[in-house]
């Protein structure tokens, strides 16, 4: 999982800092690592759109049951409740981010959505206007010997 996530962030070449986490016994994603990928560039383009230029992006990998929780962490303009109620829709763009990034179409967090559910996982949004998001994102994953 985190050369993946590693090649993907890569991918962007976007120049601020990024820091992978990876917690406890190592854990194979049961996901299709196209799609996966899929989902992780939408989230971390979404991350550099609305994050101030130099501002750190942050992912931590920590096993859940039997689950991978994959969380990425941004410091941009955040989402208030109403948005991020709505932002799985398809082509719904809330203000701030119309005003910060223009030329977006509103398909890349539908989509996203529409993969992991199609993976068998989730996503989940947190964060408050102002003060950054988190995405979680919930993939299967094989059980850890250690955990058995």
């Amino acid at each position: 999982m985190p050369p993946l996530i590693e090649r993907t962030w890569g991918a962007l070449r976007a120049d601020r800092p990024f820091e992978l986490v990876v917690e406890g016994a190592p854990h194979l994603a049961v996901a299709d690592p196209d799609r996966l990928e899929q989902v992780l560039w939408a989230i971390f383009d979404n991350a550099v759109k609305y994050s101030p230029a130099g501002s750190a992006i942050h992912a931590r990998i920590v096993p859940d049951g039997d689950q991978l929780a994959i969380t990425i962490r941004d410091h941009g303009i955040g989402m208030d409740g109403a948005t991020r109620g709505r932002a799985f829709e398809q082509f719904y763009r809330a203000g701030p981010a119309r005003r910060l990034a223009p030329d977006g179409s509103g398909v890349g967090l539908y989509a996203a959505s529409g993969l992991m559910t199609a993976m068998g996982g989730s996503v989940s949004i947190e964060g408050e206007l102002g003060r950054g998001t988190a995405f979680t994102l919930r993939v299967p994953a094989e059980p850890s010997e250690a955990g058995e």
